[in-house]
């Protein structure tokens, strides 16, 4: 193997203040056997004058532009143009370590037969960094069960994202579906998991996720853009549901019932305290009518994260009195 092509795909729109600095961290490298495929996602700024200057100053440098159709769409379209053996994603506001590609070959010309390796970021708020991630589980993995496979994406949570993870480009057997908005990475990486046999994890802080308010994935909170975010939780989740009924996984489904209760809770809390009940209400109407929601034990979810979730909203804006008045209209 010794130097092997490195696909680097980076969706982009509407990054002109950040892109210079994101593929940048690309040409400081110190591997430098790369490809950096850059898709202009149907920017409205300078974006894709950027990346054709980019791609005028360095062979390396594939620029793509295509109509806006979402970061999914953009991806799997840079997919399609990737000839490296191994593939990684960037997005465009974030940066990486010069030394991330360098450091990823040395592990898999030291592993053999690896089908990915997954690392660690840290989070960037103006000239503020926060923790980094941290993984469970660290060094060589060999996934010789679906049983580990699914406890190591349901249960430790250590593929949350594909922008921190190297892929070996001739596994990847689902491309990223473009009607999920949102945990596009996580069912991306669950279908990848479930397929491979052995992956690295190491502890090292290679990427830099830089926090910007203006980004559509980044956003405040509203309960269209909540409902949506939802849909697509609830389908991942069906998604999982499904590994784990034909393996026979049975074990997990208590895992499986508590992530989903965490993707409904951390949904409808989101939403607090900016919105109005009547906007409350029929979010949690259209939430019981999503199809994926149904699928799943209604009743169960209902009492335990909706019902409590109603209370805490209401709780804000009763008196006492009203508070254990409604606290008894709920139990009952």
């Amino acid at each position: 193997m010794n130097n092997p092509l490195v696909s680097i795909v980076i969706p982009i729109y509407n990054s002109e203040n950040q892109l210079k600095k994101c593929i940048d961290s690309l040409l400081n490298q110190t591997y430098q056997n790369l490809e950096i495929i850059l898709v202009d996602d149907g920017s409205k700024d300078s974006s894709w004058d950027i990346c054709e200057r980019y791609a005028l100053n360095d062979s390396r440098i594939k620029a793509i532009h295509k109509e806006n159709g979402g970061v999914s769409s953009a991806r799997n379209l840079g997919i399609q143009h990737a000839s490296g053996e191994y593939l990684g994603f960037l997005d465009s506001d974030d940066y990486v370590s010069p030394d991330l590609y360098s450091d990823l070959v040395n592990i898999l010309n030291s592993n053999p037969g690896l089908d990915g390796i997954r690392y660690q970021f840290r989070s960037v708020y103006g000239d503020e960094m926060k923790e980094s991630s941290s993984s469970k589980n660290l060094g060589l993995i060999p996934l010789d069960s679906k049983l580990k496979a699914m406890q190591l994406i349901l249960i430790d949570k250590e593929f949350p994202s594909v922008a921190i993870f190297l892929f070996k480009r001739q596994k990847i057997r689902h491309t990223f579906n473009e009607d999920v908005r949102t945990a596009e990475d996580y069912l991306f990486m669950m279908h990848y998991i479930m397929h491979a046999e052995k992956v690295y994890i190491t502890d090292k802080v290679y990427y830099y996720y830089v926090y910007n308010q203006n980004s559509i994935t980044r956003a405040s909170t509203t309960p269209e853009r909540a409902l949506s975010y939802l849909t697509s939780q609830l389908f991942v989740c069906r998604v999982a549901d499904k590994y784990i009924n034909k393996y026979s996984l049975g074990e997990l489904s208590d895992a499986q019932i508590a992530d989903i209760k965490s993707v409904i809770s951390n949904n409808v809390n989101s939403l607090f305290p900016d919105i109005t009940y009547a906007q409350y209400k029929k979010y949690i109407e259209d939430a019981r009518s999503l199809r994926d929601f149904r699928y799943f034990n209604r009743t169960r979810i209902y009492d335990s994260v909706l019902k409590p979730s109603l209370l805490f909203y209401l709780s804000k804006k009763m008196s006492k009195k009203g508070k254990n008045i409604l606290k008894g209209i709920i139990k009952k």
